[in-house]
């Protein structure tokens, strides 16, 4: 299957990494590819440092499933799935492969808005 996805206010190695992780999945059978703009993504990792782009993408894409790479302390209570920092190989394959669920459901809100 494939789904597109946005890395938005990513460092390089943060980039890299999930990248590299993504081009791993395609031996199993997913395709993720790059989105051309955030609202067409199925998939975005944002900075979650960020609250106003955070909420900014979430209105603009509410079909897609959001993933923040850390949190600030004392930022506001979210139900989305939170990558900690310093990103590690085995902490977003624990996060990303909980998402499983929940793609399947926004896979089939997405195909009922059609």
């Amino acid at each position: 299957m494939r789904h597109s996805y946005a890395l938005i206010g990513l460092t390089p190695s943060e980039r890299t990494l999930l990248e590299s992780l993504f081009a791993l999945g395609q031996d199993q059978g997913e395709e993720l590819v790059p989105a051309l703009e955030p609202r067409e993504a199925h998939l975005i990792v944002v900075n979650g440092d960020d609250h106003a782009l955070v909420e900014r993408l979430r209105q603009d894409n509410p079909l897609a499933l959001i993933v923040l790479a850390g949190r600030s302390p004392g930022a506001p209570a979210t139900e989305l799935p939170v990558l900690r920092r310093p990103l590690d190989m085995q902490g977003v394959v624990e996060v990303l492969s909980r998402l499983g669920a929940q793609r399947a459901r926004a896979a089939a809100r997405r195909a009922a808005a059609w």
